[in-house]
């Protein structure tokens, strides 16, 4: 794997825009794992007036999805994390009017608990601001419970979240055009092996190029994305029935059941009979072609 320490890894350009500072690197075995593992060393030594940190890398040995899967690279794919500390605004309390709050006692998880990642209203905003740069470019685009992206019904980007030292780090990964990478350059073929070459360009993921005919330059989109982004990162919770592209009704095998709302990021419905289900994003999924919740590995 690639180091991630900052003392081995020097950026190929250090930018800013507005209130962010960019680190661009050619090879990292992860911008998430990086910024997880440097985060607290980055912000020591930046100006004080910086909000966001984000990290981008051309190419990932060790890219990381949701729940330990891998996220593939390609040249076409912008792989980036951001880091931002958790402030005040961040830590509200249930007397806020515009907190997202579900006041159910089967839902047991501490809503004050900054550290609980299941709580929507901490990625949501990172979810809602790639479907706002897309549609930027003239691409619509849709979001999938609890943490994916769709272009036409087909999966394009996905984010991860995780807290450390008091700071939220998100990953975030789209597919924005295919093109395979060119191991001319001596740091590329240095940690790219024949093996790694042939399952990147032997497998073509769904594009936002492929299925809207757009093609969208990597850092055009990330800064736009960075011109978008709120630093609040609670939203209310009609913003986010809004975003999230939920039929009326879904099915549970073969249950019916009438979306009501998402609380904690936990997708709850009701059967005909009243019954509420609640959903968590651990444990399930949402099928959109199908229109169908399921237990994940099964």
């Amino acid at each position: 794997p690639i180091p991630c320490m900052l003392s081995t890894n020097k950026p190929t350009n250090t930018r800013y825009y507005k209130n962010n500072i960019i680190y661009e690197y050619d090879i990292l075995s992860s911008t998430q794992s990086f910024l997880k593992d440097n985060i607290s060393l980055i912000y020591n030594k930046i100006d004080k007036d910086i909000r966001n940190v984000v990290v981008v890398a051309k190419y990932q040995t060790h890219g990381r999805g949701r729940i330990n899967n891998n996220w593939k690279s390609y040249n076409g794919c912008l792989m980036f994390s951001i880091a931002q500390p958790i402030s005040i605004s961040d830590r509200r309390d249930r007397n806020d009017k515009n907190f997202d709050i579900c006041d159910r006692d089967d839902i047991n998880s501490n809503i004050n608990n900054i550290n609980n990642i299941n709580n929507i209203n901490i990625y949501i905003n990172y979810l809602i601001t790639i479907s706002d740069t897309l549609k930027q470019f003239g691409v619509n685009a849709s979001i999938k419970w609890p943490n994916d992206i769709l272009v036409e019904e087909d999966k394009i980007s996905g984010i991860i979240v995780d807290i450390v030292d008091g700071y939220i780090i998100v990953g975030i990964g789209i597919n924005l055009y295919y093109e395979e990478y060119s191991f001319d350059d001596i740091s590329m073929r240095k940690y790219i092996n024949g093996t790694e070459r042939y399952s990147v360009s032997n497998k073509i993921y769904s594009n936002v190029e492929q299925l809207s005919g757009i093609r969208i330059q990597k850092y055009d989109f990330l800064d736009m994305y960075l011109k978008l982004l709120r630093n609040d990162n609670f939203i209310v919770l009609e913003d986010i029935l809004k975003y999230y592209n939920f039929k009326k009704y879904i099915f549970y095998g073969d249950i019916q059941l009438l979306v009501k709302d998402i609380c904690e990021g936990n997708l709850i419905a009701v059967n005909n009979d009243g019954r509420e289900f609640v959903f968590n994003t651990m444990k399930y999924s949402y099928d959109h072609k199908n229109n169908r919740i399921y237990e994940k590995n099964n």
